[in-house]
């Protein structure tokens, strides 16, 4: 029996290559609206749901669904048995038949989960996933910001006595805010085909100017060699010091640890071991952070950040930065990924013009789009 749902997108359709980048900065806008904590939640779910297509969406908090979008009544155990399985699944649901269902994280090491079903048997494609990556962690960061306001707000009320309390949550907030006003920035210019490099520096400069560090670097596994890492952008470095980290081992230092771990790595006067502690000494650094950058998944370079000063400590905050600007790297690399082989896809290898599966994808693309609005 088939079950596909009609007016769908295609199996065989190509989205246009700035599809994702401009579906997050739309949500991204969506979210920054919200007046409250619930508000955004279900304008999160319902966004993500008609952004790919989905039925069903779900924020679920460790095995309980917070919210519901798309079901009349509980969450099923079915679909909650999805958490924590990031690729596409197949399950039968009472009463609705099979769907295909997909979760994401809000965060890395949480119990909040980012679930979406579709009706029918076709699956998440990686870069849904990946975009729907992207809208768990917009979507923590102004669940974040909204508590930050509501808390302001409680605060406003107390006596003299918490108003240092008072000037934390303000500069808290303001951090926030300035962060997602850069990363707006740069989904912008990832959505209008700025070229990667140029993308990558505001990146880089962006994390090191908010994070108020002296350097900020990025790395990726050169592709000619996977046992090596080599430099992409950087702000701070000096000429000498850049020479000399230009191409590195993959398991150098924390640089290696951010990649290899898959994690958030940090090394300052409270964290990190001797051996990246002596590894930040020959670069002149007192301490630094580093975060994986992905490729369709797959940690494929990191994100780093160092300063000078013995004082310096990270804070939950700042990692949360962090992690925001290295998953805009990993999108802007996917997204220059897509493009590269959509015009080795489309073009003639002899002639450079546009091939026939090019004609035919655009045919199909037109046709799809006609039926929709048929229906």
């Amino acid at each position: 029996m088939d079950r596909s749902v009609p007016g769908r997108r295609g199996a065989a359709e190509v989205r246009p290559n700035s599809w994702a980048p401009h579906q997050l900065v739309e949500y991204v806008s969506a979210l920054v609206h919200s007046p409250d904590e619930a508000t955004a939640i279900r304008v999160g779910l319902e966004e993500a749901a008609e952004t790919l297509e989905a039925e069903i969406a779900l924020l679920v908090r460790g095995d309980q669904a917070a919210l519901a979008v798309g079901l009349p009544g509980a969450a099923p155990p079915e679909l909650l048995a999805v958490v924590g399985k990031s690729r596409s699944r197949s399950v039968e649901l009472p009463g609705l038949g099979r769907c295909t269902a997909v979760s994401v994280p809000l965060a890395p090491r949480t119990a909040s989960h980012l679930v979406l079903a579709r009706l029918g048997d076709q699956r998440f494609l990686p870069e849904e996933i990946n975009l729907l990556r992207g809208m768990a962690a917009a979507l923590r960061m102004s669940q974040e910001t909204l508590r930050l306001l509501e808390a302001e707000r409680g605060a406003r009320a107390l006596s003299e006595r918490r108003a240092a309390e008072n000037a934390s949550l303000a500069s808290s907030l303001q951090e926030r805010q300035m962060l997602l006003e850069r990363l707006s920035r740069i989904q912008r210019s990832i959505s209008h085909r700025a070229p990667l490099p140029e993308v990558l520096h505001a990146i880089t400069a962006g994390a090191a100017e908010l994070l108020g560090d002296s350097i900020a670097s990025l790395r990726i596994i050169d592709p000619g060699d996977p046992h090596s890492t080599v430099l992409m952008s950087w702000v701070g470095l000096t000429d000498a010091v850049r020479a000399g980290v230009h191409r590195l081992p993959i398991g150098a230092g924390l640089v290696g640890q951010a990649i290899q771990r898959n994690e958030v790595v940090v090394a300052d006067g409270c964290a990190g071991t001797a051996e990246e502690t002596e590894w930040l000494a020959q670069l002149g650094l007192a301490g630094a952070m580093a975060a994986p950058v992905h490729e369709q998944g797959r940690p494929v370079g990191e994100l780093m950040v160092g300063s000078f000063s013995p004082e310096r400590r990270y804070r939950p905050v700042e990692r949360e930065a962090l992690e925001a600007f290295a998953q805009h790297a990993s999108l802007a690399l996917t997204d220059a990924r897509t493009v590269e082989a959509m015009e080795l896809a489309y073009q003639d290898g002899l002639t450079g013009l546009p091939s026939r599966a090019l004609f035919v994808q655009r045919l199909e693309h037109a046709a799809s789009r006609n039926r929709r609005h048929t229906n």
